[in-house]
């Protein structure tokens, strides 16, 4: 199974929600490594969610579509740790 990265060019709008998608204490539950992040982006024409999963001591983050999940490429993943928006970064 390949890892298919989101493309920075579709990539229009970052944002961080003041709350995460769940609380505290239902994050821990969700049956899969999988757990929802306070950030979302507009992917083309649509906001998603971005998701975290774990594996060891670091974590990939990724948005849900209908043909599966996209991984945030690098540009796009460093815009949402450092805050920045995408005309910062030349995209």
């Amino acid at each position: 199974m390949a890892v298919i990265y989101t493309d920075p060019k579709m990539v229009n709008s970052l944002v961080a929600d003041l709350t995460p998608a769940l609380p505290l204490a239902a994050r821990f539950y969700t049956g899969a490594n999988i757990v929802p992040t306070r950030y979302r982006i507009r992917y083309g024409n649509r906001w998603h969610r971005v998701y975290a999963t774990a594996y060891s001591n670091a974590s990939s983050v990724f948005i849900r579509k209908a043909g599966g999940d996209l991984y945030l490429d690098n540009a796009t993943e460093y815009a949402l740790q450092d805050g920045l928006a995408m005309e910062e970064l030349g995209l």
